[in-house]
């Protein structure tokens, strides 16, 4: 139980610290500063604990091993390279291309398995919005395909998802995805997923996010079978302080707190659930442009770290 809540913490950790992806991530570093901007950096963590069973729940966004990425000369990611604890033969390498106009084009995976690798394309509307994304496979043929539907005021409607061969060529979603804005600052997405008995698609989930007039996400629910709902609290700076999580009965079953230094990274995270209360604090060491170079992650009161995570950036003028 007590690793399963850790896990728990772990991954909703990584939620709450980072923003939805779609094309590109938003960097973990400071750009640009007095004209200097990073041109790579490395990152690498090693465990220095003996309770495997926390490492083997660790989420694969902390990597064991080393994780490194090359930007180009404006800024957007060229180069990402990942070893990861699974992958002993090569670390996997992911390439971006652009386009004339900035948009990103193509994203290739390599992998020491040959049969894993990926090209990932992006397509366009004439309005520059996502208007596909195609998956494919070694051989060419698709994996997965990503369709994006708006309306005349280039609103986004509905996701269409085929995760497989045949429902592509079938034209059939595996799953559809519905986009609704029908009250001011309210978003609802309903899930579509297909029946693979019946082919046809049913309600599964629903999610409704309410955001602040400035953009903040302040609750978001998510009904499927039960419900949860998440009510964020930020500060100042427009970071999260805290997420309390209700349930069905609109009971507070979980609190999530966060703490951070005077340049926005968090020092503290503290877990309270209805069955115990964890803590992860974290101290930094910086360079001199204040990207952090080295941080510890201690787990409860632990006098010596659990992990140590270690950056080294290349700056270019």
């Amino acid at each position: 139980m007590k690793h399963f809540l850790i896990l728990t913490f772990l991954c909703f950790w990584a939620f709450a610290c980072t923003s939805d992806k779609q094309l590109e991530e938003k960097s973990d570093y400071r750009g640009t500063v007095q004209n200097v901007s990073v041109q790579s950096f490395k990152i690498s963590a090693e465990d220095s604990s003996d309770q495997q069973a926390i490492t083997d729940s660790l989420p694969s966004w902390l990597p064991i091993e080393e994780y490194s990425k090359v930007f180009d000369n404006q800024g957007r990611k060229e180069r990402e390279t990942i070893g990861a604890l699974y992958n002993t033969d090569a670390p996997d390498t992911l390439v971006y291309t652009y386009d004339e106009e900035g948009k990103l084009f193509e994203k290739k995976l390599k992998t020491s398995q040959p049969s894993n690798n990926r090209l990932t394309k992006y397509m366009y509307n004439v309005d520059d919005q996502l208007n596909a994304i195609n998956v494919l496979l070694p051989d060419g043929t698709i994996d997965s395909v990503f369709l994006y539907n708006y309306d005349s005021e280039g609103t986004l409607r509905s996701i269409n998802e085929f995760h497989n061969p045949e429902d592509y060529e079938e034209f059939v979603p595996t799953l559809i995805r519905k986009y609704f804005y029908t009250v001011k600052n309210m978003l609802r997405i309903d899930h579509y997923p297909k029946n693979p008995y019946t082919g046809k698609h049913y309600y599964a989930k629903r999610i409704t996010r309410k955001f602040k007039p400035d953009g903040q996400l302040f609750e978001e629910k998510i009904e499927s079978g039960g419900t949860s709902v998440y009510k964020y609290e930020y500060n100042k700076a427009g970071l999260v302080i805290s997420v309390l999580t209700y349930d069905d009965a609109n009971q507070l079953i979980e609190k999530a707190e966060f703490e951070y230094d005077i340049y926005g990274n968090t020092v503290l995270k503290t877990f309270q659930s209805d069955v115990d209360l964890y803590s992860f604090r974290c101290e930094y060491t910086y360079d001199d442009l204040q990207n952090w170079i080295e941080k510890k992650i201690f787990i409860a009161d632990e006098v010596a770290p659990s992990y140590v995570v270690k950056r080294s950036f290349t700056y270019q003028s």
